[in-house]
Formats: C-alpha cells, sequence, structure tokens
C-alpha cells in the first residue's frame, strides 16, 4: 500500500510528524527488540533484493537519465512525490529505451546466471503504461529473450507490439554511450536483422533482476535450512515438495527459494501456510526414530560429519574441557551419510549400528 515510512538515516528527530498526524500512528521512540516465541512451524518469507547495478554499468549512477525499472514505478505511480509525471530534469522523455535481463542470464560478469522470471512482463507493463499517458514516445525494449509464460501474459505481450513498442534482441549486452551533452546513445547487435544497431535515448530504464536476500546466510544456519548453488534457499523435493524444508516443521514461501513472478509467490506462500495448518492441526509429531548417535569416547570433533550433513543436524559441542559432535535428533533423517565419512567409527546409527550388522551378516552365512 502507499503508505509514508520513515528514513532513518535522514530522520532528524524533529517530531513534527508525531505532531501533526491525527492518527497517532508515527512513534519515534520505538527501538528494535528481540522477541522470543515458541511455536510448532515456521515460515520463512524473507523474499529478495533487487540487483543493484555497479556505478558505471549500463550508465547507472553517472547519469540521471538512466533508472531502474523499480524507480521508474516509483515516478509512475500517482501517490508518489511526482504524481505519476514522468519527467527527467523537467523534461518528458521523448525516446525511451528498456534494458532486460540487467543482473540476470549471465550477461555481465557480475550478473547471475537465471532467469528473474518477473523481468519482462514487469517492463511490458510500464512500456503500457508510458504508451498510454504519453502516445508520441517511441519505446524500444532490448531482450535476451522474451518469456510471458504465465495465463494472460502472452496477450499483454502482443499489445505492447500492436501499441507499436519496438522488440529488439541482442547477443552480447548493450554498451551505453553517456555524452558530454548528457544525451545518450545505446549501441547494441540486433540479432534479427544480424546488424549493429545505434538508438538515442532520452531515458534509458534498466530491468534488473533479483538475488539472494542479505541475511539468507544468518536465517539458514538459524534454522538449519540447506541453500542452493545461486544463494536462495533450498526445498526439500523441487517437484514433490516445493515449499518444504528438509527441516521438519520449516516451511519456505515466495522468492526465499528463487525467483518468482507475483501468482507464482502467492500460489507458493498459500502451499506454505497450508503444510503449515497440516501439521499443527496433529497432536503429536512423528520424527524419524532411526537417527544417528555419537560415541563420546571415540569422537575427535574432527567436523567431517558436520560438513557433510545435509540437513545441518551436527554441531560439535564443549563437553568438560572436551569437544566432540553433537546431533539434533529433531532435525536427523537418518541418512548414514556422517556415519559413513566418521573416520574413527565414532558415529553410528539407531538399528544398523557395527554390532547388529556384524550380527545379522553372522545370522545369513550361518543361518
Amino acid at each position: 500500500p502507499p503508505l509514508y515510512v520513515i528514513d532513518h538515516e535522514n530522520c532528524t528527530r524533529c517530531l513534527e510528524c508525531v505532531k501533526v498526524c491525527p492518527r497517532n500512528a508515527v512513534n519515534l521512540a520505538e527501538k528494535p527488540e528481540e522477541i522470543e516465541l515458541n511455536v510448532g512451524a515456521v515460515i520463512l518469507a524473507a523474499g529478495h533484493e533487487p540487483y543493484e547495478p555497479l556505478i558505471g554499468e549500463f550508465g547507472y549512477g553517472v547519469s540521471s537519465r538512466v533508472l531502474t525499472l523499480f524507480q521508474l514505478e516509483r515516478m509512475l505511480d500517482e501517490e508518489s512525490p511526482t504524481k505519476g509525471e514522468l519527467k527527467i530534469n523537467g523534461i518528458q522523455p521523448k525516446s525511451i529505451v528498456f534494458i532486460m535481463c540487467v543482473g540476470s542470464l549471465n550477461i555481465t560478469p557480475n550478473a547471475y546466471p537465471y532467469c528473474s522470471r518477473m523481468c519482462c512482463l514487469s517492463t511490458i507493463k510500464n512500456a503500457l503504461v508510458i504508451k498510454e499517458r504519453y502516445p508520441e514516445t517511441n519505446i524500444y525494449i532490448l531482450h535476451k529473450d522474451i518469456r510471458t509464460y504465465s495465463r494472460g501474459d502472452e496477450q499483454l505481450y502482443l499489445r505492447a507490439g500492436e501499441r507499436l513498442i519496438r522488440f529488439a534482441r541482442y547477443r552480447e549486452a548493450p554498451n551505453v554511450l553517456v555524452n558530454p551533452d548528457g544525451s545518450i546513445d545505446v549501441r547494441f547487435f540486433e540479432e534479427t536483422i544480424q546488424e549493429e544497431v545505434s538508438i538515442s535515448a532520452d531515458l534509458v530504464v534498466l530491468s534488473v533482476g533479483m538475488k539472494p536476500p542479505k541475511d539468507i546466510d544468518r536465517i539458514r544456519t538459524i534454522v538449519k535450512v540447506g541453500c542452493g548453488p545461486e544463494g536462495f534457499l533450498r526445498e526439500a523435493h523441487l517437484k514433490l515438495r516445493p515449499v518444504e524444508a528438509a527441516t521438519d516443521g520449516v516451511y519456505l514461501a515466495g522468492t526465499v527459494t528463487g525467483p518468482k513472478n507475483i501468482v507464482e509467490a502467492i500460489d507458493s506462500g498459500s502451499a506454505a501456510a497450508s503444510k503449515a495448518l497440516t501439521l499443527l492441526v496433529k497432536e503429536e509429531a512423528i520424527v524419524e526414530p532411526l537417527v544417528a548417535v555419537v560415541d563420546d569416547e571415540r569422537c575427535s570433533a574432527c567436523s567431517i560429519c558436520v560438513g557433510i550433513c545435509p540437513y545441518n543436524a551436527i554441531r560439535i559441542k564443549t563437553y568438560e574441557d572436551r569437544r566432540i559432535a553433537e546431533v539434533d535428533p529433531a532435525v536427523c533423517k537418518g541418512c548414514g551419510a556422517c556415519v559413513a565419512s566418521c573416520p574413527t567409527g565414532a558415529m553410528q546409527q539407531f538399528g544398523f549400528k557395527d554390532a547388529q550388522l556384524k550380527s545379522q551378516v553372522l545370522a545369513a552365512l550361518y543361518k
């Protein structure tokens, strides 16, 4: 919702906002605090962060005529300080170039390898908004690929073509040149016509992708959830358990597991809430009985088991001036990875201890 927020870095604590607020909604005396809750389920919906272009990347931070897509959306919002009016340095741009996939699909050395899934549709939507408000504006959308795959998205793409919004595919990342007089030239190799193209732009909009939230490592350490190669949290199974973490009672919603569009984020949030409710209505929780157990006398605290455990169920603790491994039975799934990797044989598994396995083998041989 279009609500006001406080910029704590620039706030002078003059208290004028407290005095004039008719609903007494401003409380500058409130301070951050930690609250401990005892719960039966946790839903992680930490979201994502937008990719922030480097200074000079596509002219960003060098020219006021280069914006990110989110900055443009803010300007187009009728509740924003600009009242929805699109003007750069007091002038309404006549030629606008959108550069898609900024921060995604490895188009630059700092970009991520994945598709952010929402940039295409958001770019087309904002281009149509500009075209409706300023019909004479020339709009160009430079893309590596167009992915309008959800229901109704393709119709939006076709409508953009009907409104004479021009689409062009690039091979390598476009080159944005900021000239001494402030004008901007965007040059790229167009894949369809196989030629170098140069466009003079009054405004360049960078459609930035998604990246993992900055506190993702701290979050996954606290709740003992694995992390994928891109840095997002990893679900228990991509297809069969897409909103469940490997740790029982922990569920994942929204873009915390990777880029999603709005529809997909809402679906995953609803699914995570449903899964959590299914757990909470049970009177008892069933845990894995055949978990790993440590032989304190043989453990050397080498930490091999800590690194190899896929569920983050093992940690090294100090007991009476001696460090040994400890298994959290509520998190352990009994996969046996730690048992197989233990160099001293200190890690065993209930139901499959060495003595039990030896007895089974002997019984089979001499039956």
